[in-house]
């Protein structure tokens, strides 16, 4: 990998401030293929595929469909089939993957346990967002299990993808196994890392750079040995492992932009830089919670705002 720096400064992600960055036109014509033309014709011909549909309600703003038809470089039928499986995974666990009604206000709970962070500053080296996964505060007995990670980590992609550089640069997750235990192997069933694989792999715009693996033990080979036939080919080979040499996590993400504990100078892993300005946002984020698939493949509602509500005035009474 080479670690040559990419032209632009290193700055915050700002939900109030998206930009293309100089050169944007040009990078994402000779990694897309995207032109003003291509962009316009392939928008209106997906717009038109979601209005036809009537199983799904979809968003069809520009800059929303834009995020689905780069992450499939202009290929409409395959932004279609991105789309629907961005819906699809809420009905695994529409109580935990991202529930309708909820906003990042309402699980702040579950951001407090640290477990997915997103970094501050794009990597320097390509560009890429930089996602840290991690035990963070989680134990068995804190109540809460792998299901529930998947909505703060969710959202906070949701936050980024807003950005056209994170669209066409993608994504990088760094997974540290520091404090992984034995005991913890019950709470990583098969049927639960398939479903959030499938969900991460198939389900989400965004284009998949590379995983970091750090920390690994021997217990992480279980992981990966039951994780692994739920991969396709192409992330297989983008996966690495470092261990617990951070020179060699280096050469792929800048230390300029890594907490101190993966040997970087950007200070102590924090969330509340992302936090403040995505409860500022909560609003947008519950809106978009109403878009998508409103019952199971049995025709049951999956809209349970009333009867969160309803135990909320209980809970008061």
């Amino acid at each position: 990998m080479s670690n040559k720096m990419i032209d632009f400064e290193l700055e915050k992600f700002n939900i109030r401030r998206w930009r293309e960055e100089a050169g944007f036109a040009e990078r994402a014509r000779d990694d897309l293929g995207e032109t003003e033309e291509l962009r316009r014709e392939t928008l209106e011909e997906f717009r038109a595929l979601l209005n036809e549909q009537g199983e799904f309600v979809a968003r069809i703003e520009d800059d929303y469909l834009l995020r689905f038809l780069r992450a499939k470089k202009f290929d409409v039928d395959k932004a279609f089939r991105l789309l629907r499986q961005y819906y699809r995974c809420r009905l695994i666990c529409p109580e935990k993957f991202c529930p309708i009604g909820l906003g990042p206000r309402d699980i702040k709970h579950l951001y407090d346990l640290r477990m997915g962070m997103l970094l501050p500053y794009r990597n320097p080296y390509d560009g890429t967002a930089i996602i840290v996964m991690q035990f963070g505060d989680w134990t068995p007995e804190s109540g809460y299990d792998l299901m529930d990670t998947y909505t703060p980590v969710a959202l906070a992609f949701d936050y980024v993808l807003k950005n056209p550089e994170c669209q066409l640069n993608g994504f990088r997750i760094i997974f540290n196994f520091k404090g992984l235990e034995l005991r913890y192997l019950k709470f990583l069933q098969p049927d639960v890392v398939r479903a959030l694989m499938t969900c991460c792999q198939d389900g989400y715009p965004a284009r998949f750079k590379g995983a970091h693996i750090v920390n690994n033990s021997y217990i992480y080979n279980i992981i990966w040995a039951f994780g692994k036939p739920f991969l396709n080919q192409k992330v297989r080979e983008r996966v690495q492992l470092h261990a617990s040499d951070m020179s060699s996590l280096h050469e792929w993400i800048s230390p300029e932009i890594l907490p101190e504990d993966l040997g970087g100078k950007a200070g102590k892993l924090t969330h509340h830089w992302l936090m403040d300005e995505m409860y500022d946002r909560h609003d947008e984020f519950v809106k978009n919670s109403y878009y998508g698939y409103r019952e199971d493949a049995n025709g049951n509602s999956i809209d349970f705002t009333k009867d969160r509500e309803k135990s909320r005035q209980d809970a008061i009474a």
